[in-house]
Parts: structure tokens; sequence; C-alpha cells
């Protein structure tokens, strides 16, 4: 009896092979090696492609905005957000930094210098984020400063001109002129170009306030002005009428106030009720639209310095663009919320997620051709801009004449 054939099929069982197979089992053998080769080599790349990836590679790129976004600054953190959007739209519609995307993980402040670091801390810990955007106001920079120097993060704050940000350390850097160099700048104009020799100060009682307050005063003073009277409120004031009439007894050629927009409407709309002439100027952070929206023709006369020159190209593109994704006026904190982040997606270009290189970088930034101004780092990490005067006329702030 013959024995059965151990390579052929069993009885009742069909053959699955394919003809080839059948006919040449031989080539059927010789093709297993190779598909499970080039399974091998697939895994291999697999892993050899997550860990070859280095940290910061990943398929975006993520950055931090620590911003006001709600509490009684929440006004200014919205348009930076606004900036800060905008932004990131045109470098991902160019095809991101290095062909990624950028990424931005907004978190809420609060309006809270205490809450500032404790977001900064989830950014830096949970986040692994290394470079933030923020904030707007002085107090929440100042207090996540040595958070971020203990961790060598690269913060940029389009905002917070105390002159304590100078010093606040090596990796802290703003878009916005420090109220010391400002405050100069206004000291001079008062005195050289308005030909004022005395003045009333009128500002919040906070950071911000101090910063321009006291600095004017001193360098009022230096230039050989007087300053006859000083008046400090709390932030969040509606009621002015105390410490203007206190102002009108001392009659100042000129008052300065440093508060929010909404404190200057009001303001300048109670200087009319009390029939104070009294020509008044403002710091360039007191500067927004509710000025208008409170005191309106109240407010015509009123001077401010700041460095958002709207003739410029760079500007003006800057404000159609605002204009046309949200139907409002851009305003200066827009922009400076948007050069921050075109800066650092440039420096990100230059070299990845290194810190140590973006600071360097930073600290060599001239002449930077940016929406808020020509912007230069000097070796604080303060900027340098250039400085124009307006007027209020008509429910808008246009070119102060002589």
């Amino acid at each position: 009896m013959e024995e059965p054939n151990p390579n052929s099929p069993q009885t009742g069982e069909p053959d699955q092979r394919s003809a080839e197979e059948q006919t040449h089992p031989e080539k059927s053998n010789a093709s297993r090696p190779i598909f499970w080769l080039v399974i091998v080599l697939l895994v291999i790349a697999g892993i050899w492609y997550s860990v070859a990836k280095k940290e910061g590679e990943e398929d975006t790129i993520k950055i931090g905005a620590v911003l006001p976004l709600t509490g009684n600054a929440a006004v200014w953190g919205e348009r930076s957000r606004k900036g800060i959007d905008i932004a990131v739209k045109e470098i991902n519609s160019a095809g991101g930094i290095n062909s990624r995307e950028l990424e931005i993980i907004y978190e809420d402040n609060l309006s809270q210098a205490a809450e500032s670091v404790k977001v900064l801390q989830k950014l830096i810990n949970v986040d692994k984020i290394k470079i933030i955007i923020g904030s707007v106001n002085s107090p929440e920079t100042l207090a996540m400063a040595p958070v971020a120097e203990e961790n060598k993060v690269i913060i940029i704050a389009p905002g917070s001109s105390s002159p304590k940000v100078t010093t606040a350390g090596d990796y802290i850097f703003r878009t916005r002129v420090s109220a010391e160099v400002e405050s100069l700048e206004l000291a001079d104009k008062i005195i050289n170009t308005l030909k004022l020799n005395d003045i009333a100060l009128l500002y919040r009682d906070d950071d911000y306030g101090h910063g321009v307050g006291e600095a004017v005063k001193q360098h009022f003073e230096n230039f050989g002005g007087t300053v006859k009277q000083v008046e400090v409120f709390l932030p969040g004031a509606t009621d002015f009428k105390t410490s203007l009439t206190k102002i009108k007894a001392k009659e100042p050629e000129v008052i300065l106030i440093a508060a929010e927009p909404k404190e200057v409407g009001l303001i300048m709309k109670q200087r009319e009720e009390l029939g104070i002439d009294t020509p008044v100027l403002i710091h360039s952070g007191s500067k927004g639209p509710e000025i208008n929206e409170l005191a309106k023709d109240a407010a015509n006369g009123l001077i401010v310095l700041n460095t958002f020159d709207k003739t410029s190209k760079k500007t003006s593109d800057f404000i159609e663009k605002y204009n046309i994704e949200y139907g409002e006026e851009a305003e200066f904190v827009s922009a400076l919320a948007y050069d921050a982040t075109k800066i650092l997606a440039d420096m990100i270009q230059r070299c990845e997620i290194d810190n140590e290189c973006i600071k360097d970088n930073l600290y060599q930034t001239k002449d930077y051709q940016g929406a808020s101004s020509v912007l230069t780092f000097d070796e604080n990490g303060d900027v340098i801009q250039p400085f124009i005067m307006e007027v209020f006329k008509s429910g808008q702030f246009v070119p102060y004449e002589d």
C-alpha cells in the first residue's frame, strides 16, 4: 500500500496554495524571509523615528500666552489675544515654522499676579512650554519673572511698562517701551515742545501708575519744571471730582494722567463738568476706545505720546487685517502682541526651542519692522522705539501739529 506524501494536501481538504506555489514550492519558501525582513525593517524604522525625534519637534510648535482674559484688565488681554491670533494665522498660512504649525496655549491669569505665577508653573511643568507671551500688566509680568528666570523660560511681554521690568531678568523681554524712557520723553515734550513749565499728576495706585507718575515727576523737575499737585486713586475708581477739584485749585498749566482708558474717559467727562479747561496729556498705556465711548467731545484736545504710528505701511497693513478679522479698530497693545509673536517665530526658525540661542538672538535684534513700530532690544531686553504725538479730535486721535 502506497505511503501518503506529507507535502501533498490531505484528502478532502482544498489546497490553499496558488498554482505558482504548487508548481514551484521553492519560490514560496524563498519569499517568506523577504516578507518578514520588510516587516522587521518597518518596525525598526518606526522605533527609530520615535526615538530620533528631538524634544520640541512634534507636529506643532507650542508656546504659551499668559494674559488677563478676565478681570479688570481683560480688555487688554483680549486685544493681545487677537493680535497673537492674527500673527499665528499668517505664520501657519506661510508654511509654519520649519514646516510645523505654531500653536498657542492660552492661560487666563484673571488680571492677578498670583494667578499669573500659578498658570506659568502649569505651562512649564505640565505642558513643558519654554516660551511665553505675557503678560500685559506690569504686576503680572514681575510676579512671573523669578519663576521664568529659575527655569530659563523666555518671556516677551506685550505691555508691562513698569521700570522694574528692566531688571527683572535675563530671559525677560517686552515689546512695550519702559515707562522710564517714555516719562523722560513726556517731560521733554511738555517743557520743550508744549512750552509748559508746571504740571499736576493724576495716576493709579499700582505699579503702572507709580512707575509713570514718579518717573515723570523726577524728569520734569530735572528739566526745571514744577510739579504743583500729585493725586493718586485706587484702580477701578469712578469718581475723580475730589482729585480734580484739588488740582484745579493749584492752577497747573497741564495735567498728566496714567490710568486705564475707562478711567481716562470718566476723568475727561468729569473735568468738563467741573469747568476745568487745563490741557491734559495721557501716557500711551492710558489710550483706548473707551475714552471716546465715555467722554466723546469732552476728550477733545487730549494729547498722547506713543509709538503706534498709524501712518507707517506695516502698521496700516496690520490695522486693515485686524479690522477685516474682528470688525474693529486695532489698538497698540494688539500690535505689540502681534510683534511679540512674529519675533518669537523668527527666533524659533533660527534656533528651534533652544532658549539660550533665542535669548542671545533677541538681544541682537535691531530695527525690526513691526506692526507697532520699529523695534530694537537693548542690553536689558527693553525695546527702543521712536515716539509720536497725537491729539484727540472728533472721536479719534490724529497727529499733533505744533
